[in-house]
Protein backbone atom coordinates (compact mmCIF):
# COMPACT_ATOMS: atom_id res chain seq x y z
CA UNK A 1 0.00 0.00 0.00
CA UNK A 2 1.40 3.50 -0.63
CA UNK A 3 2.17 5.88 2.39
CA UNK A 4 -0.03 8.66 2.11
CA UNK A 5 0.73 12.50 2.32
CA UNK A 6 -1.78 14.92 4.05
CA UNK A 7 -1.26 18.35 4.18
CA UNK A 8 -2.63 19.20 7.85
CA UNK A 9 -2.51 23.04 7.98
CA UNK A 10 -2.18 26.20 6.22
CA UNK A 11 -2.39 29.36 7.74
CA UNK A 12 -1.39 32.55 7.56
CA UNK A 13 -0.39 35.21 10.37
CA UNK A 14 1.34 38.33 10.51
CA UNK A 15 2.89 37.61 7.13
CA UNK A 16 4.21 34.69 8.12
CA UNK A 17 2.91 31.46 6.72
CA UNK A 18 2.88 28.02 8.19
CA UNK A 19 3.07 24.93 6.94
CA UNK A 20 2.21 22.11 8.80
CA UNK A 21 2.23 18.42 7.01
CA UNK A 22 1.88 15.27 8.57
CA UNK A 23 3.07 11.56 7.22
CA UNK A 24 2.08 8.31 7.86
CA UNK A 25 3.53 5.58 6.60
CA UNK A 26 2.16 1.95 6.87
CA UNK A 27 3.80 -0.35 8.89
CA UNK A 28 5.93 -3.45 7.14
CA UNK A 29 3.81 -6.50 5.80
CA UNK A 30 5.05 -8.91 8.68
CA UNK A 31 5.51 -7.41 12.64
CA UNK A 32 9.16 -9.04 14.43
CA UNK A 33 8.35 -12.48 15.35
CA UNK A 34 8.85 -16.10 13.85
CA UNK A 35 6.71 -17.80 11.05
CA UNK A 36 5.95 -20.92 9.61
CA UNK A 37 7.02 -21.33 6.15
CA UNK A 38 5.04 -23.30 3.19
CA UNK A 39 5.60 -24.17 -0.39
CA UNK A 40 4.54 -21.67 -3.09
CA UNK A 41 1.78 -22.97 -5.54
CA UNK A 42 3.35 -21.80 -8.31
CA UNK A 43 6.42 -23.71 -9.25
CA UNK A 44 7.54 -24.79 -12.64
CA UNK A 45 8.31 -28.43 -11.76
CA UNK A 46 5.95 -29.01 -9.65
CA UNK A 47 4.96 -31.54 -8.28
CA UNK A 48 6.53 -32.17 -5.76
CA UNK A 49 5.86 -28.70 -4.13
CA UNK A 50 8.12 -26.60 -3.12
CA UNK A 51 9.65 -23.55 -1.23
CA UNK A 52 13.28 -24.01 -2.29
CA UNK A 53 15.24 -24.58 -5.54
CA UNK A 54 18.79 -25.30 -5.74
CA UNK A 55 19.53 -26.69 -9.29
CA UNK A 56 22.32 -29.28 -10.10
CA UNK A 57 23.15 -29.14 -6.50
CA UNK A 58 25.34 -32.15 -6.04
CA UNK A 59 27.21 -32.30 -9.07
CA UNK A 60 26.78 -28.82 -10.54
CA UNK A 61 26.32 -30.55 -14.01
CA UNK A 62 26.22 -27.33 -15.94
CA UNK A 63 25.32 -25.88 -19.48
CA UNK A 64 25.23 -22.24 -20.85
CA UNK A 65 22.89 -20.66 -23.00
CA UNK A 66 22.27 -17.14 -23.48
CA UNK A 67 25.16 -16.10 -21.08
CA UNK A 68 23.23 -17.59 -18.23
CA UNK A 69 24.38 -21.15 -16.17
CA UNK A 70 22.20 -23.47 -16.05
CA UNK A 71 21.48 -26.98 -15.23
CA UNK A 72 19.11 -30.07 -16.16
CA UNK A 73 19.30 -31.53 -12.83
CA UNK A 74 16.38 -29.87 -11.02
CA UNK A 75 16.73 -29.59 -7.25
CA UNK A 76 13.85 -28.90 -5.21
CA UNK A 77 13.04 -28.83 -1.20
CA UNK A 78 9.64 -29.72 0.39
CA UNK A 79 8.54 -26.66 3.01
CA UNK A 80 5.23 -29.08 3.49
CA UNK A 81 6.61 -32.97 3.53
CA UNK A 82 5.94 -34.61 7.01
CA UNK A 83 9.87 -34.49 7.64
CA UNK A 84 9.61 -30.65 6.92
CA UNK A 85 9.83 -27.65 9.48
CA UNK A 86 10.86 -24.68 7.86
CA UNK A 87 10.77 -20.53 9.63
CA UNK A 88 11.60 -17.23 9.37
CA UNK A 89 12.67 -14.91 11.82
CA UNK A 90 12.23 -11.20 10.98
CA UNK A 91 13.69 -8.66 13.52
CA UNK A 92 12.58 -5.64 12.65
CA UNK A 93 15.72 -3.55 15.01
CA UNK A 94 18.52 -5.83 13.55
CA UNK A 95 17.26 -5.19 9.93
CA UNK A 96 17.50 -9.35 9.62
CA UNK A 97 15.71 -11.81 7.79
CA UNK A 98 16.31 -15.76 8.99
CA UNK A 99 15.28 -18.68 7.12
CA UNK A 100 16.29 -21.70 8.90
CA UNK A 101 14.95 -24.94 9.53
CA UNK A 102 14.66 -28.54 7.63
CA UNK A 103 12.96 -29.76 5.01
CA UNK A 104 12.72 -33.05 2.65
CA UNK A 105 14.41 -32.73 -0.97
CA UNK A 106 16.54 -33.75 -3.62
CA UNK A 107 16.71 -34.31 -7.46
CA UNK A 108 13.14 -33.80 -8.92
CA UNK A 109 11.81 -36.64 -11.09
CA UNK A 110 8.15 -35.43 -10.99
CA UNK A 111 5.39 -36.84 -9.23
CA UNK A 112 4.72 -37.94 -6.24
CA UNK A 113 4.36 -41.57 -4.29
CA UNK A 114 4.47 -41.12 -0.43
CA UNK A 115 4.89 -45.31 -0.20
CA UNK A 116 8.20 -44.36 -2.09
CA UNK A 117 11.09 -43.09 0.61
CA UNK A 118 12.23 -41.28 -2.51
CA UNK A 119 8.41 -39.69 -3.06
CA UNK A 120 9.75 -37.86 -6.15
CA UNK A 121 12.87 -37.75 -6.05
CA UNK A 122 16.05 -39.47 -7.54
CA UNK A 123 17.54 -42.46 -5.50
CA UNK A 124 20.43 -41.20 -3.79
CA UNK A 125 20.44 -37.71 -3.79
CA UNK A 126 17.08 -37.70 -1.32
CA UNK A 127 17.08 -36.56 2.40
CA UNK A 128 16.62 -33.96 5.16
CA UNK A 129 18.48 -31.05 4.81
CA UNK A 130 19.53 -28.62 7.39
CA UNK A 131 19.09 -25.06 6.16
CA UNK A 132 19.73 -22.19 8.17
CA UNK A 133 20.70 -18.84 5.88
CA UNK A 134 20.68 -14.89 7.19
CA UNK A 135 19.69 -11.88 4.71
CA UNK A 136 21.02 -8.28 6.64
CA UNK A 137 20.03 -4.86 5.65
CA UNK A 138 16.49 -5.49 5.40
CA UNK A 139 14.17 -2.60 4.36
CA UNK A 140 10.75 -1.53 3.65
CA UNK A 141 9.98 -0.99 -0.16
CA UNK A 142 9.73 2.54 -0.93
CA UNK A 143 6.01 3.37 -1.34
CA UNK A 144 4.74 -0.38 0.32
CA UNK A 145 4.46 -2.41 3.11
CA UNK A 146 6.80 -5.11 1.83
CA UNK A 147 10.57 -5.85 2.94
CA UNK A 148 13.40 -6.25 0.06
CA UNK A 149 17.05 -6.44 0.38
CA UNK A 150 19.09 -4.38 -2.65
CA UNK A 151 22.27 -4.18 -4.26
CA UNK A 152 24.44 -3.88 -6.91
CA UNK A 153 22.58 -5.22 -10.62
CA UNK A 154 23.12 -8.86 -10.89
CA UNK A 155 25.91 -8.71 -7.31
CA UNK A 156 26.67 -11.92 -5.66
CA UNK A 157 27.12 -11.18 -2.10
CA UNK A 158 27.75 -13.44 0.79
CA UNK A 159 28.08 -10.06 2.95
CA UNK A 160 24.28 -9.34 2.60
CA UNK A 161 22.87 -13.19 2.84
CA UNK A 162 24.73 -16.21 3.56
CA UNK A 163 24.57 -19.50 5.17
CA UNK A 164 23.93 -23.11 4.62
CA UNK A 165 22.47 -26.28 3.61
CA UNK A 166 23.32 -29.91 4.57
CA UNK A 167 22.84 -33.29 5.18
CA UNK A 168 23.94 -36.46 5.14
CA UNK A 169 25.05 -35.64 1.36
CA UNK A 170 27.32 -32.90 2.27
CA UNK A 171 27.44 -29.79 3.13
CA UNK A 172 27.15 -26.94 1.16
CA UNK A 173 27.29 -22.68 1.17
CA UNK A 174 24.78 -20.26 0.07
CA UNK A 175 25.07 -16.68 -0.22
CA UNK A 176 22.85 -14.27 -2.15
CA UNK A 177 22.53 -13.34 -5.75
CA UNK A 178 21.04 -9.92 -7.14
CA UNK A 179 18.99 -10.02 -10.57
CA UNK A 180 19.23 -7.26 -13.06
CA UNK A 181 17.76 -4.95 -10.86
CA UNK A 182 19.05 -5.17 -7.80
CA UNK A 183 17.22 -7.31 -5.65
CA UNK A 184 18.25 -10.18 -3.54
CA UNK A 185 14.95 -10.94 -1.93
CA UNK A 186 11.73 -9.81 -1.64
CA UNK A 187 9.06 -10.99 0.92
CA UNK A 188 5.42 -9.80 0.65
CA UNK A 189 2.90 -9.59 -2.20
CA UNK A 190 4.19 -7.15 -4.60
CA UNK A 191 3.70 -3.55 -4.71
CA UNK A 192 -0.17 -2.25 -4.13
CA UNK A 193 -1.01 -5.77 -2.89
CA UNK A 194 -1.03 -7.55 -6.42
CA UNK A 195 0.27 -10.73 -5.12
CA UNK A 196 3.10 -12.68 -6.73
CA UNK A 197 2.66 -15.24 -8.84
CA UNK A 198 -1.25 -15.14 -8.84
CA UNK A 199 -0.90 -15.62 -4.85
CA UNK A 200 -2.37 -12.68 -2.90
CA UNK A 201 -1.02 -13.86 0.72
CA UNK A 202 2.76 -13.29 1.63
CA UNK A 203 5.61 -14.73 -0.31
CA UNK A 204 9.25 -14.83 -0.80
CA UNK A 205 11.27 -15.09 -3.21
CA UNK A 206 15.02 -14.53 -4.19
CA UNK A 207 18.06 -16.25 -5.77
CA UNK A 208 20.59 -18.16 -4.40
CA UNK A 209 24.19 -19.21 -5.30
CA UNK A 210 25.42 -22.26 -3.83
CA UNK A 211 28.71 -24.62 -3.58
CA UNK A 212 30.15 -27.36 -1.75
CA UNK A 213 31.74 -26.62 1.64
CA UNK A 214 35.77 -26.81 1.36
CA UNK A 215 36.71 -28.12 4.71
CA UNK A 216 39.93 -27.26 3.55
CA UNK A 217 40.04 -23.44 3.48
CA UNK A 218 39.95 -20.90 6.21
CA UNK A 219 37.09 -19.10 4.89
CA UNK A 220 33.62 -20.21 2.83
CA UNK A 221 33.91 -20.76 -0.39
CA UNK A 222 30.89 -19.11 -2.26
CA UNK A 223 32.99 -18.28 -5.66
CA UNK A 224 31.44 -20.80 -8.34
CA UNK A 225 28.52 -18.88 -10.85
CA UNK A 226 25.08 -18.58 -10.02
CA UNK A 227 22.88 -21.36 -12.02
CA UNK A 228 20.14 -20.27 -13.18
CA UNK A 229 16.56 -20.28 -11.22
CA UNK A 230 18.40 -21.60 -7.97
CA UNK A 231 16.07 -19.54 -5.55
CA UNK A 232 13.72 -19.25 -3.03
CA UNK A 233 10.08 -19.70 -3.52
CA UNK A 234 7.79 -19.72 -0.67
CA UNK A 235 4.72 -18.77 1.57
CA UNK A 236 4.42 -17.02 4.97
CA UNK A 237 2.11 -18.73 6.81
CA UNK A 238 0.54 -17.81 11.08
CA UNK A 239 3.35 -16.45 13.62
CA UNK A 240 4.58 -19.44 15.58
CA UNK A 241 5.76 -19.32 19.14
CA UNK A 242 9.47 -20.53 19.60
CA UNK A 243 10.37 -20.83 23.31
CA UNK A 244 13.45 -18.65 24.20
CA UNK A 245 16.35 -20.53 25.54
CA UNK A 246 15.76 -18.04 29.04
CA UNK A 247 12.38 -19.33 29.11
CA UNK A 248 13.46 -23.17 28.89
CA UNK A 249 16.23 -22.82 31.88
CA UNK A 250 13.52 -20.94 34.01
CA UNK A 251 10.83 -24.19 33.56
CA UNK A 252 13.86 -26.27 34.25
CA UNK A 253 14.90 -24.51 37.30
CA UNK A 254 11.38 -24.34 38.62
CA UNK A 255 11.04 -28.00 38.09
CA UNK A 256 14.34 -28.64 40.21
CA UNK A 257 13.07 -26.25 43.09
CA UNK A 258 9.46 -28.03 42.91
CA UNK A 259 11.10 -31.68 43.07
CA UNK A 260 13.62 -30.29 45.80
CA UNK A 261 10.74 -29.38 47.91
CA UNK A 262 8.90 -32.66 46.98
CA UNK A 263 12.05 -34.10 48.91
CA UNK A 264 11.84 -32.29 51.79
CA UNK A 265 8.79 -32.44 52.48
CA UNK A 266 9.09 -36.48 52.43
CA UNK A 267 12.03 -36.46 53.97
CA UNK A 268 10.13 -34.27 57.09
CA UNK A 269 7.12 -36.80 57.12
Amino acid sequence: MKFRNALACVGVMAGTYFVLSATSAQAAIISSGTYKLKNHPVGAFQPPAYGLRLDGLLTRNTFVAGGATYSNEIYTFDFENSQSEMFLTYDEGAKTIRIFGKAFGGEDIGGTNPSDPNNGYKSGTAAVWNIDFTYKNVTQVLGDDDLEVTGLSKESSYTVGSGTISSSLGTFNLSSQADESGLFFRLGNENDDLGHRGFSGISGWGWINHVKDDPHQTQPNYTDHHIAASDWIFTVGPKVSVPEPTSILSLLAIGTLGAGSLRKKKQDA
